[in-house]
């Protein structure tokens, strides 16, 4: 085999290496529709794919991005937290607890229940 045959073949290889680890790596922790774009465009463009899915595709938050999720989480658990887990006259099961104990400890949203209590006219009056 000649040098060019050689690098084709080794080219070929990587590439069916990368693709079969994205298959593997990519539908981790994301939506579905999220996770068949990325794989679409690693297995159809695998060499433009592979680095941008390296470099945006990341689906944590880090950085300036972790600050201003944390910055508003305050905001949301001083406005919040005089609500109650469960709100009052709803009835919930032990295992409804456990789950709507989780959302407030990771979202810092309580449970609502939907009631419209009034209405303002302008977007100020909010």
């Amino acid at each position: 085999m000649t040098l060019p045959q050689w690098l084709t073949t080794i080219f070929v290889i990587v590439e069916y290496v990368m693709k079969i680890i994205a298959i593997g790596v990519v539908p981790e922790n994301r939506r579905p529709s999220s996770s068949s774009a990325w794989l679409l465009l690693i297995l159809f463009l695998p060499v433009i794919g592979f680095p941008l899915y390296w470099l945006i595709g990341s689906p944590w938050v880090r950085g300036r991005r972790q600050k201003i999720q944390e910055q508003s989480d305050e905001v949301i658990k001083r406005h919040t937290e005089g609500l109650p887990l469960v709100p009052e006259g709803a009835h919930a099961s032990p295992a409804l607890e456990r789950i709507l104990h989780m959302n407030r400890a990771l979202t810092s949203m309580p449970c609502m229940t939907g009631e419209v209590l009034g209405m303002h006219g302008e977007a100020a009056e909010t």
